[in-house]
């Protein structure tokens, strides 16, 4: 019996280490052993998130990126269902049709890819998958199809691909089995170009030249110029404003439309000043891509505050008693109609311009957060995608009502932190639909602004608004700390900064479960890229210590102390002492202390001398903020 089992085990060991040892072959050729083949997931139940759309067979299927589950589906709007549904990657954000019928790029962020597709025949298939940057969100396509320019959020530049240089021969060979199969498709290729933004940049919008692409913040209010074939920057730009959620381009006077919010932040967030409009406009404006001047005004972080604001044109999208809360994407219907989602209210508003005065504006009422307008081609119907509903509606512009609402299939139960996402994004819980949460922290980060939220028991003392991505390592909240508990900030934000109906327990639970699964922000260079890099890095590290730095901000999880500090600042009502926010990701924020008036990382230290009147040699303020930008 003894003997028996020795030899079921060894047998065990063997089978063990056989199947480690393939693993370790394959992964040393380049192959990845994540994805299954991709199959038909129509009638799976799960959670979708539809984030981006376009068309196929001349406007009669529309092909939809879901987010939450990787897969792509094929949507026949004339009978109103889904017809395939292909399981593609992880986390599907954006898409891109080529001048080529019947194929289309998608971005996977979650994989860190740009999967190439067709559709024919009513199937789907996957041609190749190319490696692209971390933090990659959103794919655009020059109109002749040669370039697909990819911009990457938390690695703040955009990558351009020569598709024409992508050939099928690049692909390895593979068999009837195995053809969409995750690990023969994949390609591991540096771009043709890397354009460093001195952003993070999220929407893209192509300009007319076809040669030039207009980038936008993907959470306050900069816009870049980018020439695709000289990888130059034209300009850089600087909008009163935030949250830039459509970016589009009006095809008859080549102009972009984008709509964002603009937060006064010197008033208080009094209950007034929110019915009345006055504290979060939410608005649509035009650019004209030639205001941006010939220069290259800013290639720094450093130097993007410099940059002067560019006064842009407004038509206001709320009114008083109906706030029309986080404008999102836009449809172009003619050259004098919009569709513009209106994400947190759950409306598409529908702008005709007269012959004279204001424009006409009809809200429609559509499904839960509308982010995404596509019209169908040759028509003045449009397809909006409720991202939280899992569904499309379609709206005729012309009699301003939904003609059909198509569900992309069966939903997951709701749990806490699903809830809690609803809540998150929902202007309706705030005074009159004006804002939601996401209107000052976009999609959990901050819009880098001042807000005088009453948050620290005064008034008239604007304070900054702080990232919420890996709040729940925070051990106290507001800026003198007198917080202590989550919920209970949760709770005072929603009344006292928002002004709407007293939320219940649950829903105050349920968003803080939501809060609690936000990652921190990721570090720009969380590692060195050569040997010198290294040492710069190291050398920081040790710098940090040295200063005690360390000592309000407690490593190695959570950077930050649940004890407020003196730091040698004061507020306007004299306030001294502050909470140490946390120092994750902080390379990702843009201006610093509680009252933004440092304008970089390098300024807290050159031009304030923190701490404590710390002075530091060039070298020195390279290296540790070389180390800042690793954490």
């Amino acid at each position: 019996m003894l003997l028996k089992l020795l030899k079921i085990r060894f047998l065990i060991c063997v089978g063990v280490i056989a199947v480690a040892s393939l693993l370790v072959i394959r992964r040393s050729a380049g192959v990845e052993d994540r994805a299954p083949a991709p199959r038909d997931s129509s009638q799976e139940v799960r959670n979708r998130r539809p984030l981006d759309a376009i068309f196929f067979d001349a406007g009669k299927t529309l092909c939809v990126a879901n987010q939450r589950s990787g897969s792509l589906s094929f949507v026949d709007l004339s009978a109103g269902r889904v017809i395939h549904e292909l399981q593609v990657g992880n986390s599907l954000t954006s898409l891109a049709a080529l001048p080529v019928a019947g194929q289309a790029v998608v971005v996977d962020a979650g994989h860190e890819e740009l999967i190439r597709f067709t559709w024919q025949d009513g199937q789907a298939r996957v041609v190749w998958r190319l490696k692209i940057s971390p933090g990659s969100v959103t794919v655009a396509v020059t109109p002749n199809g040669r370039y697909a320019t990819v911009a990457a959020l938390w690695s703040h530049c955009v990558d351009v691909f020569d598709l024409e240089s992508i050939h099928p021969d690049a692909v390895p060979a593979v068999s009837a089995e195995n053809v969409n199969s995750a690990d023969r498709l994949l390609i591991h290729s540096k771009p043709w170009r890397r354009i460093e933004i001195p952003f993070p940049p999220r929407l893209q919008s192509i300009a007319q030249d076809g040669r030039r692409v207009v980038v936008a913040d993907g959470f306050g209010g900069h816009l870049a110029l980018v020439d695709l074939l000289s990888g130059q920057i034209v300009g850089t730009r600087l909008i009163d404003g935030h949250n830039i959620r459509g970016l589009g381009r009006d095809p008859l006077t080549g102009q972009t439309l984008l709509t964002y919010q603009v937060l006064n932040q010197r008033l208080l967030t009094s209950q007034d000043n929110i019915e009345r409009g006055l504290l979060m406009q939410n608005v649509l404006s035009s650019l004209d891509v030639d205001s941006f001047s010939p220069r290259a005004d800013s290639v720094r972080n450093s130097e993007l505050s410099e940059v002067p604001i560019l006064s842009l044109p407004r038509q206001e999208l709320g009114r008083k008693g109906d706030g029309a809360g986080d404008p999102a994407g836009i449809a172009v219907l003619d050259h004098a109609c919009l569709a513009i989602a209106l994400s947190g209210v759950n409306e598409l508003a529908v702008m005709k311009s007269p012959n004279h005065g204001n424009p006409a504006i009809h809200r429609i009422l559509v499904g839960r957060r509308p982010t995404v307008v596509v019209r169908k081609p040759g028509t003045k119907m449009v397809a909006v995608l409720n991202s939280l509903d899992d569904s499309i509606s379609l709206v005729d512009t012309d009699r301003f009502s939904v003609h059909a609402t198509i569900s992309l299939g069966t939903k997951g139960p709701s749990v806490a932190q699903d809830r809690g996402e609803r809540l998150f994004f929902d202007a309706k819980i705030s005074r009159d639909g004006w804002l939601s949460c996401h209107s000052c922290h976009p999609d959990g980060h901050t819009n880098g602004l001042l807000a005088d939220t009453l948050g620290d028991k005064s008034s008239g003392t604007p304070k900054r608004i702080l990232t919420l991505l890996g709040t729940a390592l925070t051990y106290r909240w507001a800026w003198n700390g007198e917080v202590a508990n989550l919920h209970e900030q949760v709770q005072k934000s929603q009344i006292e900064t928002m002004h709407g109906e007293k939320i219940g327990a649950e829903a105050v639970r349920d968003l803080v479960a939501f809060l609690h699964t936000l990652p921190a922000p990721p570090p720009v260079a969380p590692l060195p890229h050569d040997a010198t890099d290294a040492m710069s890095l190291q050398r920081g590290q040790h710098l940090f210590e040295t200063l005690k730095c360390q000592l309000c901000h407690i490593p190695p999880l959570v950077y930050s102390s649940h004890e407020s500090y003196d730091v040698g600042l004061r507020d306007e009502q004299g306030q001294t002492k502050f909470n140490p926010p946390s120092l994750r990701g902080v390379s990702q924020g843009w201006r610093f202390f509680h009252d933004n008036r440092a304008r970089s990382l390098e300024s807290v230290f050159s031009d304030f001398h923190h701490p404590g009147g710390t002075e530091l040699d060039q070298n020195d303020l390279r290296d540790l903020v070389r180390f800042l930008k690793s954490i």
